[in-house]
């Protein structure tokens, strides 16, 4: 480990010697305390830069490839998933600067073979900033978007629609509500390729990384292995530190970009900038300094922390920066700029590990850049107007379809207001003391500013919104149903699966059920999913078809069952009725959320 913390050190060395003459280093090291951190949470390695004004400062610690115990060097390539996502919007902002495409355009009109399922069409039709805001109402993503091993590197992005159109559904009133969307900004990408007549990956490094200096970067797939592997590039790990390989994706405009952690930099300063490259005008400079201000029904409702146009307004460590962050298998990182000082950080951590706290890294990257200290909002009562708000809040609309259900249950919030602030109670366990800081404001005690903000949609609907969630308040009884008809729903499995027998048994019945039988393919199914690759999580496998017949099957074998004991005599048949009553009318609910029948491919 000493050796290997050598190998380090010189290579942060050669990267710092590397920098050009007129370059001076002002801000700390954090060499030392994040080595410090990877070595205590078991982390493979990390690898980042520090802007500071003109000077650029890297390093990197840990593992590249940790199997073989290769040092991760600063100039080694690495993968930031969604910041890809500032580098396309970039793109868009540089189209528009162009006036080749309008921010308030209709996508429609941009891709006439698009058509969304938008119910609010006519006053609200889904516009290029509301894809770029993630306010367009869509979806993030499917499994088979991010996990498929049938996707190329060069598949056509439109094949996203052409498979399932559904994935054009509009779950929100556009304009109106943050919810992060992958398929939004794949969309985006197509937008690029119509309007350029290029690959977007191909005019994204032409027309906007190679013009701002990030020359050792490319929008186009890259990965550790096979025929054209990287060797540059840093592998990325999995809990235990296994290694694993980039794979395509069918959103990789959301997603893919390989860079290193000076190109990140030069990033950072260009969206600190002017928007010129080199004397030339990339993107206007109003459009720059729009990034970051949210214009969404909370924004207008007052809170100004949100995202716009490629970057978010985030307040973490007592510091409010225009960030972006990106999780990609084995890989997560983060991009922080903080304008008025003209510096920034960037760090990309090599490894996913359940459990770790990745935020501890930006904390200590953010005290090297020796920010002035911020001051905070100052208490203010709050309107007696919204002290009647508390109560039961569900989140307003999911990321994805298929978590509304146990989001409903699970993911809520149990509001208590006063007029100096609020309690705010997770599902979790997790309790966050608010401050008011005016009519509608309130501020988490551990942040600056305001963090929460209390609205209503345009149907009249109380909502408590954060900087990127939002939260419907729910009727008193929303939460009991649903808790109700799930315990009576596993209560009537477990009768039909435990009990039920030993009845039949006793009474000289056929001990073996219609139920039994299903569940006894529950093992099989279990193995099938454990034993395939994890890439292979949204295709149609021997697995994943198992598991959506087994769900089509319980229902059926339910209602035989329950047919079979209403026409027999014994003495239990109510009961056994009871139980299989039970369990369909919870199928029931899991149909209606799309849970049932279970495909994982669609």
């Amino acid at each position: 480990m000493i050796a290997t913390l050598l190998h380090c050190r010189l290579a942060l060395l050669l990267a710092l010697l590397a920098i050009p003459a007129g370059a001076t280093t002002a801000v700390s090291d954090p060499a030392d305390v994040l080595g410090a951190a990877l070595a205590r949470d078991g982390m493979t390695g990390i690898a980042w830069s520090i802007v500071d004004g003109d000077s650029i400062t890297v390093g990197a610690e840990g593992f590249s490839d940790q199997p073989a115990r290769r040092p991760l060097r600063a100039d080694d390539r690495v993968h930031v998933g969604s910041i890809a996502k500032t580098v396309v919007a970039l793109g868009v902002l540089r189209l528009v600067s162009e006036g080749r495409v309008g921010l308030d355009q209709p996508v429609e009109q941009l891709l006439p073979g698009v058509d969304f399922d938008n119910r609010w069409q006519a006053a609200s039709p889904v516009t290029v900033r509301h894809l770029l805001d993630h306010t367009a109402g869509l979806e993030d993503a499917r499994l088979w978007h991010i996990f498929s091993a049938q996707t190329g590197p060069n598949d056509p992005l439109a094949a996203l629609m052409a498979r399932d159109p559904s994935v054009l559904q509009i779950r929100t009133r556009p304009g109106q509500i943050f919810s992060y969307s992958n398929i939004g900004y794949t969309l985006l990408g197509m937008i690029i390729e119509r309007t350029t007549r290029t690959p977007y990956e191909r005019w994204l490094d032409h027309n906007i990384l190679a013009p701002i200096g990030m020359r050792d970067s490319t929008a186009t797939f890259q990965t550790q292995r096979g025929k054209g592997r990287d060797a540059r590039l840093a592998w990325g790990h999995q809990d235990r530190g296994d290694r694993v390989a980039a794979m395509p994706v069918a959103v990789r405009p959301a997603g893919q970009l390989t860079t290193t952690p000076r190109d990140m930099a030069r990033l950072a300063q260009f969206l600190m900038g002017d928007g010129r490259a080199d004397g030339v005008r990339i993107v206007r400079p109003d459009l720059l300094a729009a990034m970051a201000r949210p214009r969404h029904g909370a924004a207008r409702a007052g809170l100004v922390d949100g995202y716009a146009l490629g970057l978010g307004l985030f307040d973490r460590a007592g510091h409010v920066g225009r960030c972006h962050g990106g999780d990609i298998v084995g890989f997560r990182a983060m991009l922080c700029l903080y304008p008025e000082d003209k510096k920034a950080y960037f760090r990309s951590i090599n490894i996913d590990k359940e459990g770790a706290d990745y935020r501890q890294f930006d904390r200590m990257l953010i005290a090297s850049l020796n920010l002035p200290t911020a001051s905070r909002s100052q208490a203010a009562p709050l309107a007696s107007i919204y002290l009647g708000w508390g109560g039961r809040y569900v989140p307003l609309v999911s990321r994805v379809a298929i978590g509304r259900y146990p989001e409903l249950l699970s993911d809520g919030i149990d509001v208590a207001l006063t007029q100096t602030g609020a309690t705010i109670r997770h599902d979790d366990g997790k309790i966050v003391e608010l401050v008011a800081v005016g009519r509608n404001l309130l501020r988490d005690k551990d942040k600056v500013r305001p963090s929460h903000v209390l609205h209503a949609d345009p149907g009249g609907r109380q909502l408590v919104s954060t900087d990127f969630r939002t939260f419907r308040r729910a009727h008193w009884a929303e939460r009991p149903a649903l808790l109700i008809g799930l315990f009576a729903g596993l209560g009537g499995l477990l009768y039909l699966l435990l009990a039920a027998p030993i009845v039949a048994w006793r009474t000289k019945r056929q001990i073996v059920s219609p139920v039994l039988i299903v569940f006894a393919i529950c093992p099989v199914v279990g193995a099938l999913l454990y034993v395939q690759p994890f890439q292979q999580l949204g295709d149609l496998t021997p697995g994943s078809a198992l598991l959506a017949l087994v769900t089509i099957a319980l229902p059926l074998a339910l209602v035989w069952q329950g047919v079979t004991a209403w026409r027999s005599r014994y003495a239990g048949r109510r009961i056994e009725l009871l139980a299989a009553a039970a369990a369909l009318q919870w199928l029931g609910t899991l149909a209606a959320f799309g849970l049932v029948p279970l495909l994982l491919w669609k």
